[in-house]
This record gives structure tokens, C-alpha cells and sequence, in this order.
């Protein structure tokens, strides 16, 4: 049987289906406006983070540059300088000229000026403990804070700004806070077992090796590379380098140079000038001129071929001229005595310093000038005409027992140092205990060692057997040259000697012992003591070398006079901040730099609901 559909149930059913299929479009509908709505929320999301971290690179870029300028001006001429031109580091964000990138890009500093970079010098200098690579260094250093707000242009709404605030300090390090610091190529391949007990720099490369036993006890830097081996050139070592070398703190390549600040670049030759004195158009007061032993010395000689001019020194613009009654009491001009290293007969200013001290403490003239004060360094100019294999030199003796303030003693010829040296204690002669010596360096061309057993009159014989050391103990620190390896001038023997050779020595000291506290500096190649090392007759034989750093030398009031100060650049953090902001707000994150600490950066900042602003 057939039973009829029902044609309301008809209708209903295919109105069912209508609106089944409406209610299905319109969900379709919601579903695809909500998704259009998210990958166009999405995108606008993705440009906005884009712009805020292109617009945190920016303003990181413009801080950097300043802190770069900053960086070297100090290096360079030092902090007078750079803050002579805090206005120039101000108006120097990065500029179209340098890139076309910084077309779509504005700078501006939090206080509102247009353009400009907040720059300012948040402490003043003081001796402190300095930190990061720098850890274990005591120097003067002054704390700067650099913040640049950046604003890239935008295609998506209101351009994002954002604010980053560097800081770093500025310091200055004594160079006697080394026990071993080079300018110049750094070599050290000792025979007997050696002990570096400082810390160790070099501004170029370190070549080391040791079949024996070599400890760096300290950090050691080096701005180019640490090689276990031998330098190109130097044909006086063959074979396998010796491994036995223990570094005992970080050994770290690649590092910052250390510079002088002398206004030029920092060439072995250009920092030799420290040694020379100033041409006569130079302005004491520009960097090369406040580096210049010269210009620190209390007390100028200048030796001519007839006569002797001792005068103050540039404290009262070498007013104070002293007769031979004083420079008399402890100047000699007319000795002589044979370097057979450098294969010429020295004709020494010697300087008998017991008898300096003395007379430091009781004359009038040169007190006077000083303010009531004993004196503190010596510069030896020797002006004479020496004949072919002759050689001007220093030379100080009778040096146990130093002025109550210490001793520099600095030229530009060579120095001899004979005796014991700094040490009035008797008991402490031959030891590392320095608590009785005063503050007290050399500063020359080369540096070399007699022993208390030296004789003026037994060094003309090439017998070595005719000069024979005796222990002896030399605390002072040492800044000269070297006559490096594979130099021009050599036909043989090409290695410079290396650290365990540079102070130099004439005597056969085979058995005796030279104990040595103090710092031991190389900036550049010697000019007028040029002949390479030999070993053996009839020169030398070596020493036992007792060496140590002196541990004074990191107390300030414990540095030799008129120590050397580097320049350094130490970072601390960075910071992303809002703009109109010249500090580290709570939301800020911040990330250290200089102690090799991580970080993120901080999210951008948002609309109430979540959206990008």
C-alpha cells in the first residue's frame, strides 16, 4: 500500500534545511572574520615588534658610537680631554652620512633635545677595585652614563620609541701593577724552572715554551694570539717547544690594548718618547708632554761636553739652578767601564744615591723648591759628544737606603743599577720580604744589573772569569727596551733574549743569585743599546733568577714616582628604558656587558588589552 507524503511536512523539512544552511554560513562568516581579524591583528603585532627592536638596535647603535669616541679620546688624551667634549659626544648620533639606514630614523636625548645623545659623567674618579676583565687591577676610574632615544619610522601606526642607557667607566692603571707587561712582542722561554707571580699583558702576542716548568700564578692577556712556540725569526731555539707550562688563572687571547694616553698612536717608537726630552715647541701640558719623564722629575741633569746644568724641574719651570757645591755631593762624570755585549766602552753619569738621599735631606736650594720636601726622581740628560765605541749611560750605586719617598730615575740612554738596590734590612737581602723598601723604578733604553762585586778596571779584559757576582738584591721597577728577535741589525743569535734576559748582565754569575722584587715593563725596541743578546763569554753567565712581583705596587701610595698610567675602557651594562627617562625604570631589564653576563630584552610595551602600542 501506498501511504501520500505529506506536503506540509514537505515544506517544513526544506525549511529546515534553509536554515541549517544559513546558520552554518553565518558561523562560516564569524569564523572567517575572526581569523581575517587575528592575521590582520597578527601581522600588525609582528610590525610592531619589528619596529621596537629595529628602534632598540638603533638606539643601542648611537650609544655605541659615542662610547667608541669616548673610548678613544681617552685612550688617546685622557679624561680632561674627554670631558672637554662632553657638548661633541651630545650632538653625535649616528647620521645619514655615515649610512643611509639612519634616514628612517630619528634620535633624540631624554631631556628633549632634537638629535642629540644624553652623555654625562655620573662619579668622579677614585682608586678602586676594578671589575671585568679587569678583576684583580686596582685603578682611578670614573663612571659615564650614555642614553639615546630612537624613533624608527613607522607604516603601521604610531611610530615606537624606545630609550637605552649604557654605562662604562673610564679608568687609568699603573703599568707597574704588572708583574710582566709588553707593548711589543712578549717572548719567555727560560732553562731553569721559572715562577711568574703577577699578572701578565701583552699588546701583541706571547710566544712561550719551557722543557723545566714555566707558572703564570695570575691572569694573562694578550691582544694577539698565546702560542706554545717560538716567534718567526728567532733561530737561536730548534726543535720541540717545551710543554711544561702551567697558566694557574685564565689565560685569555684577543683582548683590548692597553694604551698610553700620549695624543698619538701608541707605536713602540712613538711611546719611546716618554724616555726623550720634550722638543722645545712642546706644550707640557699636552699629552705626549704629561707622559714625559722629563716633565714628572724633581731634580733635571744635563751633562754637555763642558758643563753640568742641575736644576728643579718643570713644578717651578726649572727655575731653581743648583752650583757644583750641590750636584758635587753626588755626581761623578768621570768614570768608565766596558759593555762587551754592546761591545763599547760606557762613559756613565753615575749617581751615588746614598749620597742623594743625604743631601736631599739637608739642602736648602733644591727643598725650597720643592715645598720643604725630599725629592723624588732624577732625569738624566746627557747632551756630551762620545767618540766612535763610545757610549753615554747612567749609572746609580750605594742605592740600599733610597729617600723617604722613593726613587724614579729615568733617560734616554742606558742604566746600569749596581749593588744591592732598595733594601736597608739585612736580613731581607735575598728575600721577597719588601715591607722596608720605599716606592722606586728605573726607567731607560736598556736596563742592566751589576752585581755588589763589579770593578770598573776588571771589565776591560774579555776574560769573564775576571768579573765575578756576588748575590744580589734589586727591588725597583724596570721600564726599557729590547732589541727584539730577528732584528735587521743582527747577523746571528736572533732571539731578543726574552723575558728571562731582560734586565742584561756582564758578570759570570754562575752559582750566585739576583733577587729581584718589582715589575718588569717593555714598551718599545732600544735605540742606543742595540747590540742583540749572547750568551756566554765574554758577556755573561746567567744568574739564579728569584724573581717576584711586588706586591706594594697595588697600594697607591706604594707606586714608584711618577708611575705610567693605561688607559682602559671598562663596560658595565646597558639598559633599555622609556624614553624621557635618563634612568633604570623597575620594568627595565638590565644586561651586563662586561662580565659576560646574559639578558633579554624586555617585551614591548603594551596596549590595555594586550594590543601593541
Amino acid at each position: 500500500m501506498k501511504t501520500p507524503l505529506n506536503q506540509n511536512s514537505r515544506a517544513a523539512e526544506r525549511g529546515s534545511a534553509l536554515m541549517l544552511v544559513a546558520l552554518v554560513m553565518a558561523v562560516s562568516a564569524i569564523i572567517l572574520t575572526g581569523a581575517m581579524q587575528w592575521a590582520s591583528t597578527n601581522a600588525r603585532l609582528s610590525a610592531r615588534n619589528n619596529e621596537y627592536y629595529k628602534a632598540v638596535a638603533s638606539a643601542e647603535a648611537a650609544t655605541e658610537k659615542v662610547v667608541a669616541m669616548m673610548s678613544k679620546d681617552f685612550r688617546d688624551f685622557g679624561w680632561a680631554y674627554v670631558d672637554s667634549r662632553l657638548p661633541v659626544y651630545r650632538s653625535s648620533p649616528p647620521s645619514v652620512s655615515e649610512s643611509t639606514h639612519w634616514r628612517d630614523v630619528a634620535f633624540w636625548d631624554p631631556t628633549g633635545s632634537s638629535n642629540g645623545v644624553y652623555v654625562t659623567r655620573t662619579s668622579t674618579a677614585e682608586f678602586q677595585e676594578l671589575q671585568s676583565q679587569y678583576v684583580g687591577l686596582r685603578g682611578m676610574a670614573a663612571t659615564y652614563s650614555v642614553v639615546a632615544n630612537a624613533q624608527q619610522a613607522s607604516n603601521v601606526g604610531t611610530p615606537v620609541g624606545v630609550g637605552v642607557r649604557q654605562q662604562f667607566q673610564l679608568a687609568t692603571i699603573p703599568i707597574f701593577q704588572f708583574a710582566i707587561f709588553y707593548g711589543i712582542l712578549m717572548e719567555i722561554h727560560p732553562g731553569p724552572v721559572f715562577e711568574v707571580t703577577g699578572r701578565v699583558h701583552s699588546n701583541d702576542g706571547i710566544y712561550f715554551s719551557s722543557k723545566n716548568g714555566l707558572t703564570f700564578d695570575s691572569h694573562v692577556t694578550s691582544v694577539g694570539s698565546l702560542i706554545n712556540g717560538f716567534a718567526p725569526g728567532d733561530t737561536d731555539h730548534t726543535g720541540t717547544p717545551g710543554n711544561k707550562v702551567t697558566f694557574k688563572g685564565e689565560a685569555d687571547e684577543k683582548t683590548a690594548h692597553l694604551h698610553l694616553p700620549i695624543g698619538t698612536n701608541n707605536s713602540p717608537a712613538a711611546v719611546r718618547e716618554i724616555l726623550a726630552p720634550p722638543p722645545l715647541t712642546e706644550n707640557p701640558n699636552s699629552a705626549m708632554g704629561q707622559q714625559r719623564f722629563y716633565n714628572k722629575s724633581d731634580l733635571i741633569i744635563t751633562v754637555s761636553n763642558n758643563l753640568v746644568l742641575a736644576t728643579s724641574g718643570r713644578a717651578n719651570g726649572f727655575a731653581t739652578v743648583l752650583t757644583s757645591n750641590d750636584w758635587g755631593k753626588f755626581l761623578t762624570i768621570t768614570n768608565s767601564f766596558r759593555d762587551w755585549r754592546e761591545e763599547k766602552t760606557m762613559r756613565p753619569v753615575d749617581i751615588n744615591v746614598g749620597d742623594l738621599r743625604q743631601w736631599s735631606a739637608t739642602n736648602i736650594t733644591l727643598r725650597t723648591a720643592l715645598g720643604n720636601r725630599d725629592l723624588t726622581s732624577v732625569y738624566v740628560n746627557d747632551q756630551r759628544t762620545h767618540a766612535s765605541g763610545n757610549l753615554g749611560a747612567v749609572r746609580v750605586t750605594n742605592g740600599r737606603t733610597l729617600p723617604p719617598h722613593g726613587l724614579t730615575v729615568a733617560t734616554a740612554l742606558p742604566l746600569y743599577v749596581q749593588g744591592h738596590y732598595n733594601q736597608p734590612i739585612d736580613t731581607h737581602l735575598g728575600t721577597h720580604e719588601t715591607g722596608g723598601t720605599k716606592p722606586a723604578s728605573f726607567a731607560a733604553d736598556a736596563i742592566n744589573v751589576l752585581s755588589g762585586n763589579w770593578v770598573d778596571s776588571k771589565s776591560t779584559t774579555s776574560n769573564l772569569g775576571d768579573r765575578k757576582a756576588t748575590d744580589t738584591t734589586v727591588n725597583a721597577a724596570f721600564l726599557a727596551g729590547i732589541v727584539p728577535t730577528a732584528d735587521s741589525n743582527r747577523a746571528t743569535d736572533k732571539y731578543s733574549g726574552g723575558v728571562e734576559n731582560y734586565p742584561r748582565f756582564l758578570e759570570d754569575w754562575g752559582g750566585k743569585k739576583l733577587t729581584y722584587n718589582g715589575s718588569m715593563v717593555v714598551l718599545f725596541n732600544s735605540k742606543f743599546a742595540t747590540n742583540g743578546w749572547k750568551y756566554g763569554s765574554p758577556i755573561y753567565t746567567a744568574p739564579a733568577r728569584d724573581w717576584a712581583f711586588d706586591l706594594n705596587f697595588m697600594e697607591p701610595t706604594r707606586l714608584p714616582p711618577g708611575t705610567p698610567q693605561l688607559s682602559a675602557m671598562i663596560r658595565g651594562s646597558w639598559t633599555v628604558i622609556p624614553t624621557g627617562n635618563t634612568n633604570t625604570v623597575a620594568e627595565a631589564t638590565v644586561v651586563t656587558i662586561g662580565g659576560g653576563g646574559g639578558g633579554t630584552l624586555p617585551p614591548p610595551p603594551s596596549l590595555p588589552g594586550g594590543g601593541i602600542q
